[in-house]
C-alpha cells in the first residue's frame, strides 16, 4: 500500500475530503463511503528545497516545523547533532 493510502486509511486527510470518509470504529479506519481510500486525497508533506519539483514525502504535514543553520567551518557538527537529539 503506497504511503499516501496509508496516511488516508488513518485520517491524515485535506480539509475539503474530510466528509467523504467514513471512520470504522472496529478497526480505526478511514475508507470513502463508496469504498476504498483516494491517494490524492492526502494531507500529505511535500519537499521545499527543489528547484520546481516538490515530490511528496510520504510523511503528514507538520504542525510545527524549525529549521536550524549552523555556520561553524572548523568545528564536527556531531556533538550538536546528538544534543539536539537528546533534548
Amino acid at each position: 500500500m503506497a504511503s499516501s493510502e496509508l496516511l488516508v486509511k488513518h485520517g491524515f486527510l485535506k480539509e475539503e475530503f474530510k466528509d467523504l470518509y467514513h471512520l470504522n470504529e472496529k478497526t480505526k479506519t478511514y475508507s470513502l463511503v463508496t469504498g476504498g481510500v483516494e491517494k490524492s486525497h492526502a494531507n500529505e508533506e511535500k519537499y521545499e528545497e527543489a528547484d520546481g519539483y516538490y515530490p511528496l514525502t510520504g510523511f503528514p504535514k507538520p504542525l510545527k516545523r524549525y529549521q536550524l543553520i549552523y555556520e561553524v567551518y572548523d568545528l564536527s557538527i556531531e556533538d550538536t547533532y546528538f544534543w539536539l537529539l537528546k533534548y
